[in-house]
């Protein structure tokens, strides 16, 4: 039941109409939001009890709020955008949050959106997750609001993300769309756009979690240092028929990867990205490992290495991949390899 399905039959309730003939405009609207609170709260206990249900409606942020907080399994967002006033924890074990109509969820510049605890999933299917904001840091890691603007993964958490949109979300430090710490990350057929932060300007991947990105389009996404899209701390990146476009950082325009990172691209696209330094697509140092099969990079950009730049006991690899050289040639590596590749 849908909270509307459930207001148009409140005229057929003689006890409801009754009290609501003796209520001012201000008395009944305070009535019926404790109406509506109550169903969302009722509905969300039913997902629990049975999987079968459907969804709780919901089509604003106090909706929502009790939505999450009352751990319904599958929520549906009805409205076109709900602004957030504050960041939603999920504490329960799994959850669906979805739209048909492409509805925004929105940070209004001010909050972070979505907080994983521990052992978590949460899916976001068709939603987009915009000005979310990660602008302090509390002290506390599992507080710090200076990393994930749109979304904090906490350790043993998996966030999967299908048909999203992620723009113009921003962090002071780490993660300008997504923080992750010894977690997992799933995006298919998602777009990263205009995502900020200081290292990791879309994603930062932090002590042994994973993202799997698969059709996925990353684009002017930028941070003031390593990692124009994605940052790695040995952590594991694999991306798959992904588009990656004019991305930049200070080191590693699409990828920087530390920390013994491995990073795998295959059939992906490349191009117009840029580092003020080195490595134009991807920077590797600390003993990490790249392979990229079957790409494209083209008309990249960096001071040293405009596609790709290896230190330490890094490795990179190439495969039957078109590489054209833009500015800052094409490698700084001391063990890259590039066969069966057009350079």
């Amino acid at each position: 039941m849908y909270i509307s399905d459930f207001f148009l039959s409140l005229p057929r309730l003689g006890n409801y109409g009754a009290l609501c003939r003796g209520l001012g405009n201000s008395d009944r609207f305070v009535y019926e939001q404790m109406a509506r609170r109550v169903l969302v709260a009722i509905t969300a206990f039913v997902t629990i009890c049975n999987t079968d249900s459907a969804p709780v409606g919901v089509s604003s942020f106090v909706e929502l709020d009790l939505a999450v907080a009352s751990g319904a399994r599958a929520i549906e967002i009805t409205a076109s955008e709900i602004v957030f006033e504050n960041e939603l924890y999920v504490r329960h074990a799994e959850m669906l949050i979805e739209s048909t109509i492409g509805a925004t969820l929105s940070g209004g510049h001010q909050t972070r959106l979505f907080f994983l605890e521990n052992g978590t999933k949460l899916s976001l299917r068709g939603v987009g997750l915009e000005n979310g904001r990660a602008s302090r840091c509390a002290g506390d890691l599992l507080e710090c609001r200076a990393y994930g603007g749109a979304v904090f993964v906490s350790a043993g958490s998996e966030l999967r993300l299908h048909s999203a949109q992620l723009f113009n979300n921003q962090a002071h430090l780490r993660g300008g769309a997504i923080y992750a710490t010894s977690s997992t990350v799933t995006a298919i057929d998602c777009t990263m756009s205009s995502n900020i932060a200081s290292w990791g300007g879309a994603v930062y991947l932090a002590d042994g979690s994973n993202v799997a990105a698969t059709n996925c389009t990353m684009a002017s996404n930028s941070a003031s240092w390593d990692g124009g899209v994605i940052f790695a701390h040995g952590s594991t990146v694999t991306a798959t028929d992904c588009t990656m476009a004019s991305n930049s950082a200070s080191t590693g325009g699409v990828v920087s990867a530390d920390g013994d990172s491995t990073v795998t691209a295959t059939d992906c696209a490349m191009a117009s990205n840029s580092a003020l330094w080195d490595g134009g697509v991807v920077s590797a140092d600390g003993d990490s490992t790249v392979t990229v099969a079957s790409c494209a990079m083209t008309s990249n950009f960096a001071s040293w290495g405009g596609v790709v730049s290896a230190k330490g006991d890094s490795t990179v690899t190439t495969s039957n991949c078109t590489v054209r050289r833009g500015d800052g040639g094409v490698g700084v590596c001391e063990d890259c390899s590039f066969p069966r590749s057009r350079v």
